[in-house]
């Protein structure tokens, strides 16, 4: 049992010490309350509740226990970890910082390969370069024209629309 172990006060001290006195105790309930000598520091609960309801005058529970404060546990004792427990773990966390790095530049290397697969097909090839020549020769013929003032053009022949 893991109960939680109360510091005993005086009044604490002289229920118990009421209680072992007493005659009619059972033989089960006389050992569970000698197991604790008169200089243990600190009751589990449920010997606690025992004395409680064991003693001739019945006090309530808060009664007894005012004053008391929870004895803080035993810290636990530092376990040694076997070699490939920690070879595991090792790599189970190389492989959880790889995933979490693959997840960040998941976005970088995806749009790397889209601009790679446009340019894959022989005829995106060459919709790319026809675009590329018809742009650039709008873009002289408008320069052309811009130039030469519309009807300084050698291919004007003096018709106005």
């Amino acid at each position: 049992k893991n109960m939680p172990m109360l510091m005993i006060t005086d009044k604490l001290r002289k229920a118990l010490d009421d209680v072992v006195a007493l005659s009619d105790l059972s033989t089960e309930d006389r050992g569970m309350l000698e197991r604790f000598p008169n200089s243990a520091k600190s009751l589990p609960l449920d010997i606690i509740e025992l004395i409680r309801r064991k003693h001739p005058s019945r006090p309530f529970l808060h009664e007894l226990i005012s004053g008391s404060s929870i004895e803080p546990p035993a810290p636990l004792p530092d376990k040694k970890r076997s070699p490939e427990l920690e070879a595991r773990l090792t790599k189970i966390k190389n492989y959880l910082e790889d995933r979490e790095y693959e997840e960040m530049v998941r976005d970088v290397c995806k749009k790397d390969r889209s601009q790679m697969d446009s340019m894959k097909s022989y005829s995106s090839q060459i919709g790319e370069g026809i675009n590329i020549l018809v742009t650039k020769g709008t873009a002289f013929e408008v320069v052309f024209i811009a130039n030469w003032g519309g009807n300084k053009h050698p291919c004007y022949k003096g018709n106005r629309i």
